[in-house]
């Protein structure tokens, strides 16, 4: 494969690269929070968001997300879609498979000798969560007053959980809402707590945890309520690219019996990269 010839490029900056770091013409760069480094599959928090113009050491040099790259080896496959590597700085056109891989498409081949890569920021997402599982003497209740459809928990312990699946491409969480409501007045006696894990293919269902500890599940009758809980899934290791993560809604403390909680959804906001 020989060196690519840069045919065009926008937007160029200069960065500089951190200590240790090798650049070549089309290396994939990632900014590691002081300076740059080499994108790799291997974590979503080293994802690309520059390619290198020159070739440097522990320097400054042009970088540019919009690049077009020549190889007269014609290595590339036509039409193609190009991906962030497993190995550190290089494309590849073979999505990453490892089980905690991230998986970013940057570009695509126009020939076998020509790709365009197009590296965008990350984009936000939301995803609200399906019909969670439930425990103890949670069920399932649509009232025909108020705003209250979803999974009612009735007494202490009852619990809710949802499972979402971390996009492939996923880079970060920037929120997490629970959402409920109830037919009558809740004061700050029914309280739920919130519990998370984390996994990948392979490992054990709790190989990451994190958690928020009680707070009220408060509402005026028939009207909707909702509380960020963003800080049940910040732990370090949440959110990895293809893990399954469960969110239990605990309800910790029972206030009046038969004023309860109905339970809406959990809504995930993450950060997506791509193209």
């Amino acid at each position: 494969m020989a060196d690519p010839l840069i045919q065009e490029s926008k937007f160029k900056r200069k960065v500089t690269l951190s200590s240790g770091v090798t650049s070549a013409v089309g290396s994939l760069l990632y900014h590691d929070g002081t300076n740059y480094a080499l994108a790799d599959a291997d974590s979503n928090a080293s994802y690309a968001q520059l390619v290198a113009l020159q070739i440097g050491t522990a320097e400054e040099i042009e970088a540019a997300p919009y690049v077009v790259l020549a190889d007269t080896d014609a290595p590339y496959t036509q039409d193609a879609i190009q991906y962030v590597s497993g190995t550190a700085g290089s494309i590849t056109e073979t999505a990453p498979t490892g089980a905690s891989d991230l998986v970013q498409a940057v570009g695509v081949a126009h020939s076998t000798s020509l790709i365009e890569i197009n590296i965008q920021p990350p984009k936000e997402i939301t995803e609200t969560l399906g019909k969670p599982f439930m425990l103890a003497t949670a069920i399932d209740q649509v009232l025909d007053t108020g705003p209250a459809a979803g999974t009612r928990l009735q007494a202490n312990s009852d619990s809710a959980t949802y499972v979402w699946f971390t996009p492939r491409n996923c880079v970060g969480i920037s929120r997490a809402v629970l959402g409920w409501g109830a037919d009558q007045a809740l004061d700050t006696s029914d309280t739920y707590t919130v519990s998370v894990s984390s996994a990948a293919s392979g490992e054990a269902n709790d190989a990451t945890t994190d958690s928020i500890s009680a707070a009220a599940f408060t509402v005026s009758a028939d009207e909707v309520a909702e509380a960020t809980i963003t800080a049940g899934l910040n732990a370090s290791g949440i959110p990895t690219p293809g893990e399954w993560v469960h969110i239990d809604i605990d309800k910790a403390a029972e206030g009046t019996g038969g004023e309860d909680p109905i339970v809406y959804s959990v809504a995930i906001t993450y950060q997506a990269v791509g193209i």
